[in-house]
Formats: structure tokens, sequence, C-alpha cells
């Protein structure tokens, strides 16, 4: 939907070919396995338009799901501790509050530079992420292993600015943040697009999560609607990033 008021919904899914490599007391002990993600976002919002710029509440929902198989690590020499797992779901459904601003200038006769920024509060729902690995020579014999412990409840931030040049030249630099109490995350995004060609290019700052025990680099299939990037940690998911 166009105009002041707006409505918007995604859906994507990921196939990920993954394997598993390790050494137990010198035995080779290998895995592979596909595992599938989900993702779904609905989003809505009214922009209102002010003398300096526009002011666009907005309140979003999305969900994800990521699905492992059970499997079973090869052991070449049967010392007993190759391990078997069962399947695995587990999902995040989080709810967003928040507001975008922007505000576009004439900086030259030739170029128009676009400011845009946002901050929301993000509430998590997040599924069990534990999983009860056995051995597959003692069947009875079984351990826990907890994955990363993510905080409920989040501080959204983004911040950019776009220089249009009237020869099709165009220069983009973004930041977005996520900061919880015990773990915060923020990314650099850069984008040069020429008239002929499009060179995109992404840089990961810097990230700092803290009490992460479990994968923190499966790339998730769904991105924001809205045009901003995350290193959202839900699910071990690295950047995810969409341009409007």
């Amino acid at each position: 939907m166009r105009g002041p008021a707006y409505l918007a919904a995604d859906f994507a899914f990921t196939n990920h070919w993954m394997s598993t490599d390790r050494t137990a007391v010198g035995n080779h002990l290998t895995a592979d396995f596909n595992a599938q993600s989900y993702g779904g976002r609905l989003e809505g919002g009214y922009r209102f338009g002010m003398l300096y710029g526009g002011i666009t509440p907005y309140a979003a929902i999305q969900a994800q799901s990521f699905h492992t198989p059970g499997f079973t690590e090869t052991d070449v020499i049967a010392n007993g501790f190759g391990l078997a797992f069962g399947s695995r779901d587990a999902t995040d459904t989080r709810s967003e509050l928040g507001t975008r601003f922007d505000r576009v200038l004439a900086v030259y006769s030739n170029a128009v530079l676009a400011l845009r920024g946002r901050v929301a509060w993000a509430h998590d729902w997040v599924s069990d992420a534990t999983l009860l690995p056995v051995f597959q020579a003692l069947p009875g014999a079984s351990f826990i292993v907890n994955g990363a412990t993510l905080p409920k409840n989040s501080a959204l931030t983004s911040a950019g600015a776009e220089l249009r040049l009237a020869n099709g030249v165009t220069l983009l630099a973004k930041f977005d943040g996520e900061f919880a109490s015990h773990s915060s995350t923020y990314a650099g995004t850069g984008t040069t697009s020429l008239p002929s060609s499009k060179r995109t290019s992404h840089l990961r700052v810097n990230e700092y999560t803290p009490f992460c025990n479990g994968p923190s680099d499966v790339v998730t299939p769904f991105h924001h609607l809205s045009g901003d990037s995350h290193l959202h940690r839900s699910l071990g998911a690295g950047p995810i990033t969409a341009s409007s």
C-alpha cells in the first residue's frame, strides 16, 4: 500500500547444507545434514509530513523457525565418542514498536541528500534452545547442550545517509544497532551505485554478544521490510540486510 499509511508483508525460506568436523581422543568424527529456516514479517505504519522531515510510527510482528533433522556422527574407529542428535525446531517471535525519521536536503544543484533514522523497542519470545546429544555406543548416556541466552527486550537503532547525484551515482552509509542488558550488536553498511553497474559492499563493524554458547554465524533468510539491517542474534543469525 502506498501513501502516508503503509502495510508490508514478507516471507522467506532457506535451505542450509551443513557439516560438522571434530576430533575426540584421536578419533575423527564428521556429520552432514540439511537444515531449513523460515521467516515472515508483517509491518504497518503511518508517515506524518512535518516542516523539517517525516515521522513514521510503526508496529511489526515477525516470526522465525529453524529446523535441524536428526543426524549421527560418522565414527571411524568406533571408540564410543560419536554422538547422535534428535531433530529440533527452534522458534523466535518478535514484536516491534518504533518510529522512523527521514529528511531530504538539496545540498547542491545536482545532488540530493536523504537522511534516515529509527528508534524502536523489540520483545522476543524464544523457544528452548537446548540440545540432548546421545553417545552412540552408550544409548543411555546423554548430556545437555545449552544455546545462547537471548535477551527478551532490546533497543533498536538505525542511522543512515544517502547521497544521490544527477549523473546517477548513489552513495549510501548506514549504521544499525541492537542493544540489550547483556549484549549489544551493531553493524555498518556502505553501498556504491553507478549508472551502468552496481557495486555493493557490506562491512560488519563489530559484534559483541556475551554468554553465547551456541552457533552464532548461521545466516537466516529473513530481512526487515523497512530497509533496515540487523545482526539478529535469534537462532544464531548473522547480518541480515535489505535495501529499499
